[in-house]
């Protein structure tokens, strides 16, 4: 499986590349941060995540999830997960890894994204921040 995969893996940097490059250029001048890369690296885009602020957070990603988006929260602090909640880590140690986990939204990238459905996925984050603007 690994070998089939490498023989496609620069059909698959460049799609993930296109889509990202779609979603900078459509979400821009919204309330959201992407991720960047220092100068003269390169990334295979396998993940692509919005920073959103942390009030709206949550019910972005419920919003998005309603409307059959699957987007995913990358990564749960391991000191969230069972076996370490056990030993009763102090939160306050690890304010960035919580800052993160509490404003991250991983949006869809696979290979076999449409352009129609990243649209869907650009409408819908748009039309949340609509909501939220006429509500404020």
């Amino acid at each position: 499986l690994g070998i089939s995969q490498l023989k496609r893996i620069n059909r698959f940097l460049i799609k993930r590349s296109q889509i990202s490059s779609i979603y900078k250029k459509k979400l821009k001048g919204l309330p959201i941060k992407f991720q960047s890369n220092k100068k003269n690296v390169f990334s295979a885009k396998h993940l692509f995540i919005i920073l959103v602020d942390k009030k709206i957070h949550l019910e972005l990603f419920k919003y998005l999830r309603k409307k059959k988006i699957l987007v995913n929260i990358h990564y749960i602090p391991i000191f969230l997960h069972p076996y370490f909640k056990t030993k009763k880590f102090k939160i306050k140690k690890f304010e960035n890894s919580m800052s993160y986990y509490k404003s991250a939204i991983s949006l869809p990238i696979h290979y076999n994204l449409t352009k129609k459905q990243q649209l869907y996925v650009i409408n819908e984050i748009k039309n949340f921040h609509k909501m939220k603007k006429k509500i404020n």
